[in-house]
């Protein structure tokens, strides 16, 4: 099954993408199955993506490393490959992106605040300019 085929060739996203790009939508559209029954309107799909997010020694695989490098917009709009970057990102990466955007707020509430506000308070009235010196280290 998969796993065998992802076992014996931990590369065929790459490799299909380089050497066969008209066969990477056949390869994801077998990373999915969908029932031939609907419910309410609505159609059960099963993705099997483990081996598109993580490799065999656990650690993240390099699938949509290799799929961005394409730069195939029909395989980047794919059902899986719009799944997987959706776990990637809503799991993953979204919080470490707003951590980083949180530190960078706050370095520049600080300078904001050693520029303009705590400048004029120190020479208006003639205090000590020790809060902009620290603020500015």
């Amino acid at each position: 099954g998969i796993d065998d085929l992802f076992a014996r060739h931990p590369r065929i996203v790459r490799d299909l993408g380089l050497d066969a790009p008209a066969l990477l939508p056949v390869l994801l559209d077998g990373l999915m199955w969908r029932s031939r029954t609907i419910e309410d309107g609505q159609r059960r799909v099963i993705y099997f993506v483990k081996h598109l997010v993580l490799d065999a020694d656990g650690s993240f695989s390099k699938a949509i490393e290799w799929i961005t490098d394409l730069k195939d917009p029909t395989i980047v709009c794919h059902p899986v490959v719009c799944l997987i970057t959706d776990v990637v990102w809503n799991r993953v990466a979204y919080g470490l992106f707003l951590y980083g955007k949180l530190w960078f707020l706050l370095t520049l509430l600080v300078f904001v605040l050693a520029q303009s506000v705590l400048f004029r308070v120190g020479v208006d009235d003639g205090g000590e300019r020790n809060p902009p010196f620290g603020t500015r280290l």
